[in-house]
């Protein structure tokens, strides 16, 4: 029952629809076609006249103007009172009778002054009504009815009226007369068809649009519930995440037997892999949704691929395996690029050699292809000496959630994400990406990137760049006062045991509320604010610690420790008045690292 209702709903509609333009159609030519009606009305009863000399011929003209003059009236009234579809058909009525009176009137004309004995008033007559008639046409035939009942008086009772003159040329009038009125009538339904037609077009495809932009909102809408999933998600598991990892840390700085060192070795690969699963994860929504940001600062791309290698020296050891380092020397120093992004997708390629090469080598090369005014074309690949791919499985290689096998798949699991981000994070760079291969040979990974001089490009450091410092030295941070507002007590925790192993002294806040608070009564050298905090968060309480410090003329450092790790999050903490942002789980260093930078010590 509700179908059936929606469709006789969107019949209605579209009923109603039709019947307003045609409404607007028909109405629209009414001064123009009422104008040369007046005027053709007085050349025939001026030539009538003068044929025939009658004046009753005057009356005839005074009824015809007066129905062209009610008929702009007519329209007056409509243009000024048919706002609404509901008063749509009467005013298409209304009309319908005027033309239909009009026709009429038209008709009269052609029987009354008729003259059977001069064949030559007849020929105008009919040259009168022919040319009424056609004028009519394109006005009329968007309501073929109206057409109808005013061609059909003038044109059919000419034709009889010729037919019963009995003469021979007034039977060929009456013939031309009959096929005349058939092909102006089929010309007018023709005509009608095509009209309808388009405004049926028009409503579906008013009706497409309306759709597409329901689609869009509904798109809209789903893509940021996506992101707001993705936000909680990642706050939800990063604050435990970093707890864990933060507790590790702490553990593995304790004396351990080497067996318990093992355990929580195991404990600490498996944390990373989780935070490495949920980073690729946020990183594949964030490249979706285009809004990756690429950072250009001046690096080395030969010191980002040692730094790769170095990275996987111990799990490539430990499996047996060989990493061989071949970097081209012909450029040394410093390009204008993305150093992070380039590390991240390297670091992708070789761990995927890693994981699917039980035995031999793998080679991370970083050659020189060519140099323009542009830049130079840099060259990475990754080959390994694994279980190669087969040919048909390589247009998979580079989609989403995809393994090229299922043994492969259960013997390396993972995401599946990998490689569909190192293709994304390419595109975005502007570089391509691709892959060659022998089943039983290996395989050999690749992609290209321009990289302009650091001398050829204008160096910029927004504020998404996140800077590889090395481990601050330990004492270096005495006396710091330091200030950790966090709702998590084993984030507390954690920060505080290291924090006062480096010599800081360090209070703890529970909430925004707190923190704000603490800040006015004590002179900071640093504060560590968690973003997400009940009563009070953290943007809330930097921007009330920021207009407390305008009276003081103080401005106390403030870092942000979010889990949320989503694009555009510390743009919303720089707004807030932060200073600094890291994202949970971080390392003890990173987090020295930053007081460092902001304490000036």
């Amino acid at each position: 029952m509700v179908q059936n209702r929606g469709f006789i709903e969107d019949s209605t509609t579209k009923i109603d629809f039709m019947t307003r333009k045609q409404a607007e159609l028909v109405y629209g030519g009414t001064y123009l076609s009422q104008m040369a009606s007046i005027i053709i009305g007085t050349l025939f009863a001026s030539v009538i006249f003068f044929w025939t000399s009658r004046n009753d011929v005057w009356i005839w003209l005074v009824i015809q103007i007066s129905m062209s003059v009610g008929r702009i009236i007519l329209f007056r009234f409509y243009r000024s009172h048919a706002c609404n579809d509901t008063t749509t058909y009467n005013w298409l009525n209304f009309h319908f009778f005027a033309v239909m009176l009009s026709g009429i009137v038209w008709a009269s004309g052609s029987i009354i002054y008729f003259k059977q004995d001069d064949p030559v008033v007849c020929f105008f007559i009919a040259m009168i009504i022919a040319g009424v008639v056609s004028g009519a046409l394109p006005n009329l035939a968007p309501h073929f009815p109206s057409f109808c009942v005013f061609a059909a008086p003038m044109l059919l009772v000419f034709a009889v009226r010729n037919l019963v003159a009995g003469k021979v040329e007034f039977y060929v009038l009456a013939a031309l007369t009959i096929l005349f009125a058939g092909v102006l009538i089929s010309s007018a339904r023709f005509f009608n068809r095509i009209l309808l037609d388009t405004f049926r077009l028009n409503i579906e495809k008013d009706s497409l649009v309306e759709n597409l932009k329901l689609e869009r909102t509904a798109a809209e809408t789903a893509n940021n519930a996506k992101s707001d999933f993705l936000a909680a998600m990642s706050h939800e598991i990063r604050t435990p995440l970093n707890g864990v990892l933060g507790m590790i840390g702490v553990l593995e700085g304790t004396p351990l037997s080497d067996q318990q060192r093992g355990y929580v070795k195991t404990i600490h690969l498996s944390a990373n892999a989780l935070l490495s699963l949920i980073s690729n994860i946020l990183d594949f929504s964030s490249i979706e949704a285009k809004k990756v940001v690429v950072t250009r600062l001046p690096f080395d791309p030969s010191a980002v691929c040692r730094e790769v290698a170095e990275l996987f020296d111990f799990t490539v050891k430990s499996k047996g395996l060989s990493l061989l380092l071949h970097i081209d020397s012909k450029f040394a120093g410093n390009f204008i690029g993305d150093a992070n992004r380039i590390r991240q997708i390297l670091i992708n390629l070789v761990g995927n050699a890693v994981k699917f090469t039980e035995k031999g080598t793998i080679e991370l090369k970083l050659q020189v292809q060519d140099e323009n005014e542009d830049g130079v074309l840099f060259h990475f690949s990754v080959c390994d000496t694994g279980v190669g791919i087969p040919a048909d499985k390589m247009p998979l290689l580079f989609n989403k959630f995809s393994q090229i096998s299922e043994s492969l798949k259960h013997r390396a699991q993972g995401s599946g994400l990998g490689l569909a981000i190192c293709k994304g994070l390419v595109t975005i760079l502007g570089g391509e990406i691709g892959v060659d291969s022998n089943i039983s040979k290996g395989s050999c990974f690749w992609f290209k990137i321009r990289l302009a001089g650091s001398n050829q490009s204008e160096i910029t450091s927004p504020a998404t760049c996140v800077e590889m410092v090395p481990p601050v030295e330990s004492g270096i941070l005495d006396g710091l006062h330091v200030l950790v507002a966090d709702d998590v007590e084993l984030n507390r925790m954690i920060m505080v045991i290291n924090l006062e192993k480096e010599g800081c002294r360090v209070d703890v806040a529970e909430n925004g509320v707190e923190a704000a608070e603490m800040a006015m009564k004590s002179n900071y050298d640093i504060i560590l604010m968690d973003c997400i905090m009940p009563q009070m968060d953290g943007y809330e309480a930097t921007v009330k610690i920021r207009e407390l410090e305008l009276a003081s003329n103080r401005h106390v450092p403030i870092i942000a420790l979010t889990a949320n790790a989503i694009v555009g999050e510390r743009e919303k903490c720089i707004v807030a008045g932060m200073d600094d942002f890291l994202t949970k789980p971080f390392n003890i260093e990173e987090v020295l690292a930053a007081i460092r930078r902001w304490s000036k010590r």
